[in-house]
């Protein structure tokens, strides 16, 4: 999962409590609830909804996605097909380069293969 991703996931989350909080007519914060849920610290959420700070670990990056999906499924899902696709492209022109001969080999590959 890319940064950008973790990040947009963590703002549908922030969002998404907004919205239960709003509708719950409560005042409390919906950053700080956010942390509370995660096991985390306000800063700690804060870090993660700005897209030029820190993005979060693997096993949060996996608890975001489910809050994610449960305060926020349309917003959440089109993150991660967004996503998806992206690494897909990736992917297909790294193996499109790979094909047509484009990719260099490390210096060290390079070596190998002169030896051999």
């Amino acid at each position: 999962m890319s940064r950008l991703c973790r990040h947009n996931l963590a703002v549908a989350c922030v969002e998404g409590y907004a919205e239960v909080l709003r509708r719950q007519e409560m005042r409390a914060s919906p950053i700080q609830t956010f942390a509370d849920d995660m096991g985390v610290t306000y800063r700690t959420v804060q870090r993660w909804i700005d897209a030029d700070s820190i993005q979060s670990c693997n096993a949060n990056a996996d608890r975001i996605v489910e809050v994610a999906l449960r305060l926020n499924p349309e917003k959440a899902r089109k993150i991660l097909v967004t996503d998806l696709r992206w690494h897909r492209e990736q992917l297909r022109i790294k193996f499109d380069e790979i094909r047509r001969g484009d990719v260099v080999p490390s210096p060290l590959r390079a070596q190998e293969l002169a030896a051999e």
